[in-house]
């Protein structure tokens, strides 16, 4: 499963909510508070993020080559229908969910969650196509 969406949307929420015990699911921010718990979830610093990056992009190849099992791979998935499709064809992906509950409603949950610098930025280019 690829559970794409802009920064605050509800990726990592809908996921917990989702998976089951002995599911694999790959999510940067927590590979990130893993190799760093004392930084925020959601602003690591670039040494911290180009790790988990690193990680990250070894267990989505992992999954792409699961036989059996549940995995849960969460990207933002932005550049749209086609940029998403690949990212699905990697992990091998049978379904591809995206939540999008609006642009000013993401905005308005990075505020109340004081989310880091750039969290703005990230919105805009997720809804911008970028």
């Amino acid at each position: 499963m690829l559970v794409c969406g802009p920064p605050c949307a509800g990726k990592s929420t809908r996921v917990r909510q989702a998976a089951a015990p002995g599911d694999v699911v790959v999510d940067l921010d927590e590979i990130a508070h893993r190799l760093d718990p004392s930084v925020d979830r959601h602003d690591h610093g670039s040494v911290v993020r180009g790790l988990a990056r690193h990680e990250r992009d070894a267990l989505e190849r992992a999954v792409g080559r699961m036989t059996d099992g549940t995995a849960w791979v969460i990207r933002a998935g932005g550049g749209g229908e086609s940029a998403r499709g690949r990212l699905a064809r990697k992990v091998k992906a049978t379904e591809v969910e995206v939540l999008d509950p609006g642009r000013t409603e993401v905005e308005r949950r990075a505020r109340a969650d004081g989310r880091p610098d750039g969290t703005m930025e990230a919105i805009a280019r997720w809804y911008d196509g970028g």
